[in-house]
């Protein structure tokens, strides 16, 4: 007999729901549906209906957001670009 050997991958899901999505991105699902409709969150498709995110955009899309020092610099920031950061 010849002994085989099992390999175990992890496979990162490809798209998640907005429940996932808010996880992974530390916000409630609440305020990145909110997001969505004000055109300020991530890019999401729709499959068979339903809203979908890429883990891949959501990666994207966080590693992208503005990074600050302290409450005054996001402050300055927001002022300056109209209330977003």
């Amino acid at each position: 007999m010849s002994e085989q050997q099992i390999e175990i991958v992890e496979v990162e899901a490809f798209d998640v729901d907005v429940k996932e999505a808010a996880r992974l991105v530390s916000l409630s699902p609440g305020t990145l549906n909110d997001m969505r409709n004000k055109g300020d969150g991530p890019p999401f498709f729709y499959l068979r209906g339903a809203v979908r995110y890429g883990v891949a955009d959501l990666k994207a899309w966080v590693s992208g957001r503005p990074r600050f020092r302290s409450t005054t610099e996001a402050a300055l920031f927001e002022q300056v670009n109209g209330g977003k950061a």
